[in-house]
């Protein structure tokens, strides 16, 4: 797949089909990942009734912990297709652990790099919704810029803008299609864990985690086809 991604640019169905393969190759190690990191704070977060502490618990801790697995995930991703065949089990745990301690020391970068691209939105949003938009897109590969190419601050958005350049309907469709392939899919979760608490009340902590660890896989899904794309542009950077 690397010398696939190396040699022309995919387009965005072709960039989704490789990213399902990708996932399925790496389901254990993502769904590790959900499991250890992502699905414990979502049912613990779900959980708290009383907002003030719900608000508190988001704000200072879930921000961290949500940017966390996507991190590690783009890490796998990564090492996944530069290893290629010889991307064995003992490797995949190697780079399940390697993917957890980067992540975890890079978050902080993260963190202030998007703290600082909401602020630039913000004041981009003041001025009209177009010149908001073309930011938002431009800084489309934030998360893989930080994790990836060890790059933080306005760097980091430079080098996602330059990864863009060009591209810029292609990365806003492919934003678009995970956005709708998010709402179409959590609205379906939402219908059925409704009629499941309709049907047996008694359910509802079962359906309460079911629904919580298939969102927190379907965003993990959106960040390996986001990854797929941004290796492919980046291998192909004009």
């Amino acid at each position: 797949m690397i010398s696939e991604l190396r040699n022309k640019e995919l387009g965005i169905i072709e960039l989704i089909g490789r990213g399902w393969k990708v996932f399925k190759d790496n389901f254990i190690s993502i769904f590790i990942i959900t499991l250890i990191i992502d699905f414990p704070l979502d049912i613990l977060g779900s959980l708290l009734e009383i907002h003030n502490i719900r608000l508190f618990f988001y704000i200072y801790l879930g921000l961290t912990f949500h940017f966390l697995p996507l991190m590690a995930v783009a890490i796998i991703v990564e090492q996944y297709i530069l290893q290629g065949k010889d991307y064995s089990f003992q490797n995949r745990l190697k780079a399940l652990l390697s993917a957890l301690q980067k992540a975890f020391s890079s978050v902080g970068n993260l963190l202030g790099t998007v703290s600082f691209f909401a602020g630039l939105i913000f004041l981009f949003s003041l001025l009209f919704i177009i010149p908001a938009l073309n930011f938002i897109v431009n800084g489309f590969f934030l998360l893989e810029t930080v994790t990836l190419r060890n790059q933080r601050g306005k760097a980091a958005l430079s080098y996602s803008k330059s990864i863009v350049q060009g591209r810029w309907w292609k990365v806003f469709f492919l934003w678009v299609a995970l956005l709708i392939n998010l709402f179409i899919i959590v609205f379906m979760i939402f219908i059925i864990t409704v009629l499941i608490d309709l049907i047996s009340p008694s359910l509802k902590i079962f359906t309460l985690i079911i629904s919580n660890l298939s969102v927190s896989l379907l965003l993990l899904l959106n960040q390996v086809f986001s990854t797929i794309c941004f290796l492919n542009l980046d291998f192909c950077k004009k």
